[in-house]
């Protein structure tokens, strides 16, 4: 292991340990926010790093064998726990105008939006309906399942289809009204046929007076 990569290794280790040391004496849901900040910590330092040449990988691998060996195999210590971490960054780190609302959204819920929500429509949907209706982890996998996101954008298209449906209303109105007309144009032709002469008799203009 080389120097940089030994010292970068070493600092996450304790970073992550002290503050999980600190959750645990404070209980572990006294204040949810804390944790995602350090996630979020945690996977901006992963992705520094490899922007200045220390591989990301053994990094992880060696800080989730320590942190394991001490805590257990917690599920965030895990080589995939840490990497959800910084996929965490790296999904949002370009909206900031998101970072409030991430905060208010705990851990276990991020964890399921990293693995199945992709778009940044339907994260940014799913996070605001975790804050608005304070959805558990277990609430927002049902909501995922139930293609919340997915029903919304039909309703929201509602509108145009309802208007579609009118102009159909109108246009067979219309027609309705043009075959009405027809059939009185039709009727007036039946009443002036009536006015013929008939037996072949023919009318003719009368003479013009000199």
């Amino acid at each position: 292991m080389t120097p940089n990569l030994e010292t970068a290794t070493q600092w996450l280790h304790d970073t992550i340990r002290c503050r999980y040391r600190s959750r645990r004496e404070a209980g572990m849901d006294a204040d949810p926010s804390a944790w995602v900040d350090l996630c979020w910590e945690v996977g901006h330092s992963l992705s520094m790093m490899q922007a200045h040449g220390i591989p990301a990988q053994p990094v992880i691998e060696s800080v989730s064998g320590k942190l394991v060996d001490e805590f257990g195999p917690e599920s965030d210590f895990t080589p995939y726990g840490i990497r959800t971490m910084r996929q965490f960054y790296l999904d949002y780190f370009e909206r900031p105008a998101l970072q409030p609302l991430l905060r208010m959204v705990n851990w276990d819920s991020h964890k399921i939006l990293l693995a199945l929500c992709r778009d940044p429509a339907q994260q940014e949907y799913y996070l605001e309906m975790c804050r608005s209706q304070g959805l558990s982890a277990e609430a927002l996998t049902k909501a995922l399942k139930e293609k919340r996101y997915e029903w919304s954008s039909v309703i929201s298209k509602a509108p145009a289809k309802a208007g579609s449906k009118a102009a159909v209303r109108s246009v067979k109105g219309t027609r309705k009204g043009m075959g009405k007309a027809l059939g009185k144009v039709a009727k007036l032709g039946k009443a002036a046929t009536r006015l013929l002469p008939r037996n072949g008799a023919t009318t003719r203009l009368a003479p013009r007076s000199e």
